[in-house]
């Protein structure tokens, strides 16, 4: 998911120094961490930065669209384009309403949710079955249909070939319309396991722009 998102903001037609992004929702943005870049200043967000924190990775993220929707400081070459954030099912609860600032203020914010049903530590609730329901959410919940109800944009992905182009539409509705988007990529918890899908997750990335900590 991860480097769909990279492929298309540094290898396609967009200006690689154009769109501010971050990452969160601590499993999904460890990931995206080693996939997002920065040409220049103030084009990266680490979103969880130094506290490990799930949750502020939209509303952090909308903040930094104002920034550059009214030209701020370093975005000022890049006054009115979108903003992008990668975070999970678990980051998206806490900040889903977020959303609605976004459509009320026309600040557009394309939000990639890596969905797998579950928090990213589930692996360490393997061996104990009774904790395991702690660990999990209701399977394949729709947030792209939550956010359209909070006059964002919707997209479900099960594909890479879908996120694709659900990237090309969301980008397309955010510079026309100065529309947000919700892009719900449907996944499977079991990826997460470094057991089962090695290496799995490397504390912490760094050095590079998805370092969390120093």
């Amino acid at each position: 998911m991860a480097k769909e998102v990279h492929d298309f903001l540094y290898r396609g037609d967009i200006d690689p120094r154009q769109t501010v992004t971050g990452s969160g929702g601590w499993t999904s943005g460890l990931f995206a961490g080693r996939w997002l870049r920065a040409f220049r200043a103030g084009q990266g967000v680490v979103c969880a930065y130094q506290y490990g924190a799930i949750g502020p990775d939209v509303a952090m993220m909308i903040g930094a669209g104002a920034a550059v929707q009214r030209g701020v400081g370093p975005q000022a070459p890049y006054k009115g384009a979108p903003v992008f954030v990668v975070s999970s099912d678990a980051g998206i609860a806490y900040s889903l309403f977020e959303l609605d600032t976004a459509a009320k203020y026309k600040i557009p914010v394309v939000a990639v949710i890596y969905n797998n049903n579950s928090w990213g530590m589930w692996p360490s609730a393997v061996g104990s079955a009774r904790s395991m329901h702690m660990y999990l959410f209701q399977e394949n919940l729709r947030y792209d249909k939550m956010a359209e109800g909070l006059g964002a944009r919707g997209e479900y992905v099960q594909t890479p070939e879908e996120l694709r182009e659900a990237l090309k539409r969301s980008y397309q509705a955010a510079t026309k319309e100065s529309a947000s988007t919700l892009i719900n990529v449907q996944a499977l918890k079991e990826f997460t396991s470094g057991k089962d899908y090695p290496p799995g997750i490397a504390l912490p990335p760094e050095p590079g722009v998805g370092a969390f900590a120093h």
